[in-house]
């Protein structure tokens, strides 16, 4: 059968299966929509899910001494996780539990003790309304 022969033969065919041909051509359509609106959703939600992983810190490390121990960092120690690759920068801060008291309201919470400068990258969606 030569090329011709089957060109004609294939139109032939489509005309005689007007509908299933129709019908055929509509749901490959569909289902190339489909898989193509499913992987972008996909991407999409991927890229949110990082976006705000980032907002929240999560490339930020936070290194501790262990549970119970008396060692603490100091400036040595601090010197050299500067020092190790990769590492863009390293904050010292005091972390302690404490009871917050204001008008008559009691609160556990966590504070915080660092240098100003820190402040902004350990907390970036911080605001201060007053004060330093």
């Amino acid at each position: 059968m030569e090329l011709l022969e089957a060109i004609k033969y294939g139109f032939k065919a489509l005309r005689e299966r007007r509908t299933r041909s129709i019908l055929t051509v509509v749901g490959i359509a569909i289902g190339t929509a489909l898989i193509i609106a499913l992987v972008a959703n996909g991407q999409g939600l991927n890229d949110s899910i990082t976006n705000k992983l980032l907002e929240l810190g999560a490339n930020n490390i936070v290194i501790l001494p262990s549970t119970g121990s008396s060692l603490r960092f100091n400036d040595a120690d601090v010197q050299k996780i500067s020092l190790i690759p990769g590492v863009e920068a390293v904050l010292p801060f005091y972390l302690t539990s404490a009871t917050i008291k204001y008008g008559g309201i009691s609160l556990n919470g966590r504070v915080y003790a660092t240098d100003p400068a820190s402040v902004k990258i350990l907390f970036p969606q911080l605001q201060v309304l007053q004060g330093t």
